[in-house]
């Protein structure tokens, strides 16, 4: 009987991948689905459809590219970069690029595609309440995207500047700018005393 497949790093899943190793894609795509399916629901206007086709154009991208990536690449950021760039290719596309209160009708199609536990309760424990999701729905994109990598995929700053394709100094701005914007949108909507145990977290 063969042993259970187990590759200890994103390094040699990497490398045996290149080799023509179909298992070691597998693992290495298997431990990031689920987090990068919630990243790209959020960037595609919580769309069950749209996020499980671009999580699938993602992968195929990423496949192409694994013999020209770096042997030192931070694999985790190169991914959600090429992720972010399938969205917004999409976006442009379709031209909108526009952000929508979350529809929790849709959630239940995400299981379909995730399987186990339901992928959209997920997103919902690591971002909050229903304020959270509506201030954050109000933002500019790009200082949403920042907040979301950086507190619900916990993203450095040297990350998220992979991400992003900008110095990690660029990043720090922009969550200032998005932390602002956090704060003045939840005063516009009053929701001070409704959230503010749970903005804390997001504007500290």
């Amino acid at each position: 009987m063969t042993a259970p497949y187990v590759i200890s790093s994103d390094a040699q899943w990497i490398a045996q991948a290149r080799m023509g190793d179909a298992a070691a894609f597998e693992a290495l795509l298997r431990q990031y689905e689920r987090p990068l399916y919630g990243y790209i629901y959020h960037l595609m206007s919580n769309n069950a459809d749209d996020a499980a086709d671009l999580l699938q154009e993602t992968f195929i991208k990423v496949y192409r590219a694994l013999a020209r990536i770096p042997d030192d690449v931070n694999f985790p950021a190169w991914l959600y970069r090429v992720a972010r760039n399938c969205c917004l290719d999409e976006l442009r596309h379709r031209r909108r690029a526009c952000w929508i209160v979350w529809d929790g009708a849709q959630g239940a199609a995400m299981a379909d595609h995730c399987g186990g536990a339901d992928p959209e309760q997920m997103v919902l424990d690591r971002e909050g309440n229903s304020a959270v999701k509506a201030v954050l729905a109000r933002m500019s994109c790009r200082n949403r995207e920042a907040l979301i990598l950086r507190e619900c995929e916990g993203m450095s700053c040297e990350e998220i500047s992979a991400v992003f394709g900008i110095s990690r100094q660029a990043v720090k701005s922009m969550l200032f700018r998005a932390r602002d914007e956090f704060r003045r949108i939840t005063g516009d909507l009053g929701f001070d005393r409704l959230m503010a145990e749970e903005s804390d977290r997001w504007v500290a």
